[in-house]
């Protein structure tokens, strides 16, 4: 099942990690890699999509350059089967919400996305209406069933480029079920200082974000994944 791995930077990719882990990727036979250089993430994703359309690839998948992606993360989302799935990841900044919708609500005479948090234990496959597209595959049959553009920049939030949210309305719209793997975990790069923080006079690290939110962490001692110390 030949298909198509896309992936849009701007002029320099933000994270080498980011480029290592696609390499590294397992990929089906016959896909292709195709990398788009920009501004706009909309004509990135339509150019794209018209040269899937243009070919004989099955599927499509979005990446974006501040992920990290699993080495077994196409052949697990296409194990799926089903038309749109997204794997799961969160936000770059505090607090670091899931970058899923589960529902929409009505609030001041606009539609706005409420973000899923999966309750405890969740996994495996979860309906929901919107994503992020960071790690979103799609099956040539939704492409084919929304008229051009595909993507667009914003309707949301006029100053955000909100592609992701617009593009998850048209593919309901469409007739089909957006999916989210909770077994497809995909971390999110993020650029922080880490600083010393005193807190009742303990130090502790902390990561300041970029909107001055500081997060100190439980105490100065790192933990390991490995159960090691780093």
């Amino acid at each position: 099942m030949s298909g198509v791995i896309a992936l849009t930077t701007g002029e320099l990719g933000r994270f080498s990690e980011c480029t290592a882990s696609i390499i590294g990727m397992r990929k089906p036979p016959g896909t292709r890699v195709m990398i788009t250089v920009g501004g706009s993430m909309a004509k990135a994703w339509n150019d794209i999509g018209a040269r899937v359309l243009g070919s004989d690839a099955e599927w499509l998948m979005l990446l974006n350059d501040d992920h990290v992606y699993a080495v077994d993360t196409v052949e697990c989302l296409l194990e799926r089967n089903v038309d749109v799935v997204t794997g799961f990841y969160l936000h770059r900044h505090f607090p670091f919400a899931p970058v899923l919708y589960d529902k929409l609500e009505t609030i001041n005479g606009k539609e706005w996305y409420q973000i899923f948090s999966p309750p405890a234990g969740a996994s495996g496959l979860w309906p929901i209406v919107g994503c992020g597209d960071g790690c979103m595959l799609i099956r040539r049959r939704v492409l084919e069933a929304i008229p051009p553009p595909i993507w667009e920049i914003s309707k949301f939030l006029p100053d955000v480029q909100s592609t992701d949210l617009i593009f998850s309305e048209k593919i309901r719209q469409a007739g089909f079920q957006i999916w989210a793997d909770l077994d497809v975990v995909v971390p999110h790069m993020i650029v922080a200082p880490v600083v010393p923080h005193v807190v009742g006079g303990q130090w502790r690290a902390a990561l300041i974000q970029r909107d001055g939110v500081m997060i100190a962490l439980p105490s100065g001692k790192a933990e390991s994944l490995k159960g090691e110390e780093p």
